[in-house]
């Protein structure tokens, strides 16, 4: 085994054909040997483990941790070769003309801590991180302190104690700061509190009519955060004129942004700046790293951006994991240095407000609030005992929460032989989406699939979505609920979900929305969709964008949607996608029961181990000490 070798197209041909690479990743590997005139085989590897990393949700690779170390063609078969050490490696890298230290473009940058990014992804990190700071620092004119309290205290009234401090603490910090990170569970009152901050800002004047947008990352998370917070605008206690600036409608990034078809960019950007005074980003775990860059560079620097979100959920599907990178810092900082000044409760705050939110030592620590108490689930419920056991990772804990029997709104069905599965399966089925395929009209079923749903850790095999839609289409065809043959494969049946996977802007689809398929009174088929005043919006099959069936959704197509009964099933094979992450995420979109099938493996398995995008994020806006 070498340290030092040449490319070769036996080395190509045997990564392919050990399924270690993809064909892009060995194709980018071969055009950065091209442009730089060489045969190193080590900027081979380089390149391709850049570009399966990014293909992975990594932001970089860090060549600190893999060099050295032996390297294999196929998952299984025995090392090929030792990786370049270290520093050799970035010593050979950084004379590379392909390898830069992102002053001047090239195709790859390598940081002083040997981590080697792809440029758009290096430059988007660095965009993120100089804009979080920057707008930590910034802070809105300075209100005085009794009308500040006055303010703060009429909408959380009564003083310490008779109302979340830490939601008051928020709404301090946002109207102070020009960035605000709101991160809590559901039912912490993410929605209820961001109605509140932009109330605080209209009473205080920060800005004499506001520009305000409310976005999300999907279609369905911006349709949840527009109901909240018109659900909240009435109870708020200011006047109808100020109710009247609160804005009523939410959108997805994409659309604020303004996506232009065909282009990675955007219409507003930093050369043409967002009309905006102040941005509420709900949903935040699902933004990624690309997407973060292209909200801070088009966010004007004399507005506000709050981002709301759960920092103990899934990844973004794509690169990155931008809220998670600033509130693990966060914690990390809290343990090592002391809690941060984002844990001061409102109390605190309102006492020294505006003073107490604007000190110049809390850095990107005061910007932060994590909230905690929860409004839907009482301490002894046990879908909330289980998330938190999830979530502090104490497998023992949560195996005791599901042998216990305890919770009403808790089942555990362990691993049993597979006729008893499916029994047991079957009859939760049966009673879940009965009410869907028989419903007597499409609003009707609307809201019963809302009521339940089957989620999966992953797409393929018995318990992966495919296999749990086909068992449920083959179980209610047999009752004879929906129809079988030809009319089941032409386009669709009623009472058939659909999820939507691809953004259709003209119809107003979004990928994330759900629908169903119903009957026309000519015995034609449409597909229907909630609108926001509780009526169907009728859709004609053929102009449907790309869509699946959605008796089961993975639980990363889930994220930002709740369903009043939760079916999660858990493979028993091993697979890196089952993580404390996504066993958390898929407990929590369960608003009043779930049902967990998985073996006692895959439930410890998923606890102990957590998400690991491989960015220097965290670094950029904590240092390297956390």
């Amino acid at each position: 085994m070498e340290n030092h070798f040449k490319f070769s197209d036996t080395l190509a041909n045997r990564l392919l054909s050990g399924k270690m690479f993809s064909h892009l990743d060995v194709r980018f590997g071969r055009l950065m040997l091209r442009l730089s005139g060489t045969e190193d085989g080590s900027l081979f590897l380089a390149a391709a483990l850049v570009s399966r990393a990014a293909g992975e949700g990594h932001v970089c690779v860090d060549l600190e941790s893999i060099g050295g170390k032996p390297f294999t063609d196929a998952p299984g078969n025995p090392p090929e070769r030792v990786l370049p050490k270290a520093e050799t490696w970035r010593k050979t890298l950084s004379e590379s003309p392909v390898v830069g230290d992102g002053t001047a473009f090239t195709p790859l940058v390598l940081d002083g801590a040997g981590r080697l990014y792809l440029y758009r992804l290096w430059k988007a990190e660095t965009t993120c991180a100089t804009h979080l700071l920057k707008r930590a620092r910034s802070r809105y004119p300075t209100v005085s302190v009794h009308r500040f309290n006055d303010a703060l205290g009429r909408l959380f009234p009564g003083g310490a104690g008779t109302f979340d401090d830490r939601q008051a603490a928020a709404a301090a910090v946002a109207a102070t700061r020009r960035l605000c990170i709101l991160s809590g569970g559901p039912g912490t009152g993410k929605t209820h509190t961001a109605a509140k901050i932009i109330a605080l800002m209209l009473l205080l004047e920060i800005f004499p009519r506001p520009r305000i947008f409310l976005a999300a990352p999907t279609g369905k998370a911006a349709a949840r955060l527009r109901e909240s917070i018109r659900s909240v605008k009435d109870s708020l206690p200011i006047s109808d004129a100020l109710k009247i600036m609160i804005p009523e409608d939410a959108a997805t990034l994409h659309r604020i942004l303004g996506r232009i078809p065909g282009r990675p960019d955007f219409r507003f950007h930093e050369n043409n700046p967002l009309p905006a005074d102040l941005v509420i980003v709900d949903e935040a775990s699902m933004v990624d790293l690309t997407m973060a860059s292209a909200l801070f560079k088009a966010v004007p620097e004399s507005a506000g951006i709050v981002l709301m979100g759960d920092s103990h959920q899934l990844a973004s599907v794509e690169s990155g994991y931008v809220l998670g990178d600033i509130c693990q810092g966060a914690f990390l900082a809290g343990k090592e240095k002391g809690a941060p000044n984002a844990e001061k409760t409102g109390a605190e705050i309102s006492g020294k407000a505006p003073d107490a939110a604007n000190d110049p030592k809390d850095g990107l620590s005061g910007c932060i609030v994590f909230l905690e108490k929860n409004y839907r689930f009482s301490d002894t419920s046990g879908i909330r005992q289980l998330s938190r056991a999830v979530v502090q990772g104490d497998g023992d804990a949560v195996m005791e929460i599901l042998r216990s029997g305890a919770f009403d709104d808790l089942q555990w069905v362990g691993t049993n032989p597979s006729k008893e599965w499916e029994s047991s399966l079957s009859g939760a089925i049966v009673k879940g989406f009965g009410p869907c395929v028989n419903a007597r009209d499409p609003g009707q079923a609307l809201k019963a699939l809302e009521g339940f749903r089957m989620l999966s850790a992953v797409n393929h095999g018995t318990f992966g979505v495919t296999g749990l839609n086909a068992f449920a289409e083959t179980l209610l065809r047999r009752r004879g609920w929906i129809p079988g043959g030809r009319q089941r494969y032409a386009a669709g049946y009623p009472g058939r979900p659909i999820l939507i996977t691809r953004n259709l802007h003209e119809l107003r689809l979004f990928n994330g929305d759900t629908g169903v398929i119903w009957r026309a009174t000519d015995g034609g088929l449409y597909a229907v969709f909630p609108e926001e005043d509780g009526e169907c919006r009728r859709v004609a099959i053929p102009r449907l964008p790309e869509h699946e069936t959605a008796y089961a959704v993975t639980v990363h197509k889930a994220q930002g949607s709740e369903f009043d009964e939760v079916l999660l099933i858990l493979p028993e094979q091993d697979t890196p996608l089952l993580t404390r992450e996504l066993l958390y995420t898929g407990i929590t979109r369960a608003r009043h029961r779930l049902i967990l099938y998985a073996g006692e493996g895959a439930i410890r398995r998923a606890v102990s181990r957590r998400i690991q995008r491989r960015s220097g994020l965290k670094d950029a806006l904590w240092g390297s000490g956390t």
